[in-house]
């Protein structure tokens, strides 16, 4: 018992002509009675009753008829499935950002991109943010989460995933309110050794 054997029974169980079924189906009606003989053969009881003018179910033929519907309509379900499940897009994905950026950006990107791509496996590596787009220029990696800066390669496509402030921190009893109160000739400034961070600083400065 098979798929094929079922589609030819349940139609013949409509039609009630051997040569009807035959014909609709692509099949001699040679080949449709071997197959319904070995169904019954299966089933150990006879499915239709045939004289020279008509044929019609038996008791067993109506059970199995019911069987036959269920089976082929999952069957068709599964069938879709599984070919849904083949067009979806595949492989691995590749993805550098900084532990920063893996814990404030990423868990919402990925919860978004698995809903849309179960089938595709990201492959995840932290570290200086610095080198976010050489990593992509240099094709170690598809795709990173990097800082815009004024000097960002124009070979790279760059996509906004939301703006982080450059913030500058002083003690409280300098009383800032605005940086124009700063005497930049006055006072020291931390800036990260290398960077984005550090670039973006200096063209402000500039």
């Amino acid at each position: 018992m098979d798929i094929r054997s079922l589609e030819l029974f349940q139609h013949l169980a409509s039609s009630l002509h051997f040569s009807r079924t035959a014909e609709a189906l692509f099949v001699s009606p040679s080949t449709l009675s071997r197959i319904i003989q070995r169904l019954e053969e299966d089933c150990g009881t006879s499915l239709f009753v045939r004289d020279n003018r008509k044929v019609k179910l038996t008791a067993a033929g109506a059970k199995l008829l019911r069987f036959t519907q269920q089976t082929l309509s999952e069957w068709k379900k599964v069938k879709w499935e599984l070919q849904q499940d083949h067009k979806q897009i595949q492989g691995e994905l590749s993805l550098y950002c900084s532990v920063t950026a893996s814990q404030s950006h990423l868990p919402k990107l990925l919860d978004s991109f698995r809903h849309q791509y179960p089938q595709v496996e990201i492959k995840l590596s932290t570290g200086d943010p610095a080198l976010s787009a050489s990593k992509v220029m240099q094709q170690e990696v598809d795709a990173s989460i990097a800082i815009h800066t004024p000097d960002f390669p124009q070979e790279l496509t760059f996509l906004p995933l939301g703006e982080v402030p450059l913030l500058l921190i002083a003690p409280k009893d300098t009383q800032l309110t605005r940086l124009s109160q700063v005497d930049w000739r006055e006072h020291s400034v931390i800036l990260p050794e290398s960077g984005p961070s550090k670039r973006i600083v200096h063209h402000w400065f500039a």
